[in-house]
């Protein structure tokens, strides 16, 4: 006979079977089939880590390629707030093989108070969740965003992606990082500019090091780098 949580699990899987998070494929168990984790172009080596002025390093799982850019729009923009729990798992890879700890707390790059409301849910928030549940990492609210800005993704050029975020994150109040080792958390690294100005902020605040953590870099950036 089957028991209470196999029931559930039966009569979900019949109404809503497991689908490939990446292109949407039925699936019989898991979460991504394997035709598209072969495709996903995971980093490697020094292709994993890039180096910023404010951050120490920012260490990244995977490009951002036209594989998983379908995904990550609908965790980012349409609701699918769950699949930060596979995406979390994958950074907390890529940090784990990096031996990159150990780390005084784990935060996030915020939102504004009003994107996040308007959106339900602050996509780097339940991404730092998901590391420092697998990490162990103490997770704190370390930065606040102060002012609305336009959206990085509509701003192309270097300059104006940099001017766009400047001066808008600060120390968030009653949290100290003076001292500290920090974990920083955003979706996608491409410019670095947002990352730039969040880790600024936490320098200011006195942090002795900070380490960016990434589901996703450019591939553009990491080309034009190498050239």
């Amino acid at each position: 006979m089957m028991r209470l949580h196999e029931c559930k699990k039966f009569v979900l899987d019949t109404l809503y079977p497991p689908k490939c998070y990446l292109c949407g494929d039925l699936l019989e168990t898991g979460t991504v089939c394997q035709k598209c984790k072969a495709k996903l172009l995971v980093t490697d080596g020094d292709r994993r880590i890039q180096y910023g002025k404010h951050f120490d390093r920012c260490i990244s799982y995977c490009f951002y390629t036209d594989q998983l850019k379908p995904a990550f729009h609908r965790y980012k923009f349409n609701g699918h707030y769950h699949y930060s729990r596979l995406f979390g798992q994958w950074m907390s890879e890529a940090l784990d093989e990096s031996s990159a700890g150990p780390f005084d707390l784990c935060t996030w790059v915020p939102l504004h108070r009003f994107r996040r409301w308007s959106r339900g849910y602050d996509q780097a928030e339940l991404l730092a969740r998901e590391v420092a549940l697998h990490t162990g990492i103490p997770l704190v609210k370390a930065l606040d965003k102060t002012r609305y800005t336009a959206a990085q993704s509509g701003t192309a050029h270097v300059a104006q992606r940099y001017t766009n975020v400047k001066g808008v994150y600060r120390p968030a109040k009653n949290c100290s990082v003076a001292g500290k080792r920090i974990l920083l958390i955003d979706d996608v690294i491409t410019t670095g500019s947002t990352l730039e100005n969040a880790a600024s902020a936490l320098r200011e605040g006195g942090a002795a090091e900070i380490v960016c953590l990434t589901l996703a870099r450019s591939l553009h950036q990491a080309s034009a780098r190498a050239e």
